[in-house]
């Protein structure tokens, strides 16, 4: 019988085991009172998790799918957005908005490196009225943060409406969407959240709902189209039945599970526990003379990337960490492909129970292929943990 994978990619990360547990229960009808109670309490949940008071939606799809709702609700064909991007998803951002007939407006910056407030009100000074700006929160494809607080500030001052891509955010970084005047905001349940795979999470402001009731022309499409689940929460809720196609009950219990986990550890703990996860993981890597992606001063507390040494293969190491010590890591996206090693240290997974091992298992993949490691990056881990204690 073969052991089981552990899952320190960027996502799926690992499912809570009480998650799991109750996804393993009879299957439950998707529609009724006692169902209706548990997806509303899922949804309230999930509202805390977004800091908002607006509406939530869980969506059975991919956070692709809950990225492609929030560009289907605000753009209109001929629209110009301002699209900021600085990785694989921010680029993602820019294809979405093509495919409804958007005209994007690109500020980007170099992989690895933030997003800059500065050029974003530069590009909104010169570029005029634009109908929205999208943005990636936490850049998957490299370990970057980006500062989504001061961005949204100057949307707030120009008045313009955000998009925001939390992937891999929710769960393990603060995200405050009432609070920084975020318009729409979008997630996925397998990330920090430790869920299951696949649920897109979707939050929607009134000012959003405003801006898609005021549009030229009816949004495209049916499963995807805000409007479409407004309208079904309203006519359908009262008999337990808010969206508009069936959904998977099973998912949706064991996101409930996983959401009540978050909030009974307490939001400001969870991303404490984040951070010196982090923390150790990027310390641990450079003791072994590794060169991370992204600088401290913007480093993803969920994600952590670090460039490959030369002379060593990308997909060798990642299956000598595979086959002697049953982790799993992710490769580079898009430009970086083969060029870089993404570590996920979300939910479950951002302890020293899953880090050490991690650090551990590049040691030794790396030196199988030569790497003279400096210093151990799994004692150098250790302290960073024991100092947070």
């Amino acid at each position: 019988m073969s052991r089981k994978k552990i899952l320190m990619i960027p996502g799926p990360s690992e499912t809570y085991p009480e998650a799991l547990a109750v996804m393993a229960e009879p299957t439950k009808a998707h529609y009724g009172s006692e169902w209706g109670e548990i997806y509303r309490e899922t949804c309230n949940n999930l509202k805390k998790l977004f800091n908002t008071n607006g509406d939530a939606f869980i969506i059975t799809g991919s956070g692709t799918s809950a990225m492609e709702m929030c560009v289907a609700g605000i753009v209109e064909p001929g629209d110009r957005i301002l699209n900021l991007t600085n990785g694989f998803f921010g680029e993602r951002f820019e294809e979405i908005i093509i495919s409804y007939g958007g005209k994007p407006i690109t500020i980007s910056e170099d992989y690895g490196k933030p997003l800059s407030p500065s050029l974003v009100r530069e590009a909104l000074e010169k570029e005029g009225k634009v109908k929205a700006v999208c943005m990636v929160y936490n850049e998957t494809s490299t370990g970057v943060l980006n500062p989504l607080k001061e961005i949204a500030a100057i949307m707030r001052e120009f008045e313009v409406p955000l998009i925001v891509d939390a992937v891999s955010a929710l769960g393990g970084i603060e995200v405050d969407m009432d609070a920084w005047g975020l318009s729409l905001a979008f997630a996925s349940s397998p990330k920090a959240l430790g869920a299951p795979p696949v649920l897109g999470l979707v939050a929607i402001s009134p000012e959003a709902w405003g801006i898609m009731e005021k549009r030229k022309k009816p949004i495209q499409g049916f499963y995807l189209n805000p409007m479409v689940w407004r309208r079904y929460a309203e006519k359908w809720g009262s008999w337990g039945h808010p969206y508009p196609t069936s959904t998977s009950t099973a998912l949706i219990l064991g996101l409930k599970k996983a959401l009540e986990i978050a909030l009974k550890e307490g939001l400001e703990n969870r991303y404490r526990r984040h951070e010196t996860a982090a923390r150790a993981m990027r310390s641990g890597l450079r003791a072994m003379g590794l060169r991370l992606v992204a600088e401290d001063a913007f480093a993803s507390p969920t994600v952590t990337s670090f460039w490959i040494p030369e002379g060593i293969d990308d997909i060798r190491l990642r299956k000598s960490m595979d086959k002697r010590h049953g982790i799993l890591v992710g490769g580079g996206l898009g430009r970086l492909q083969g060029k870089i090693i993404r570590i996920g240290h979300m939910g479950l997974t951002a302890n020293a129970e899953y880090i050490l091992p991690t650090l551990e298992a590049i040691e030794d993949a790396l030196r199988l292929q030569g790497y003279k490691v400096e210093e151990s990056g799994v004692s150098v881990a250790k302290e960073v943990f024991q100092r947070s204690l």
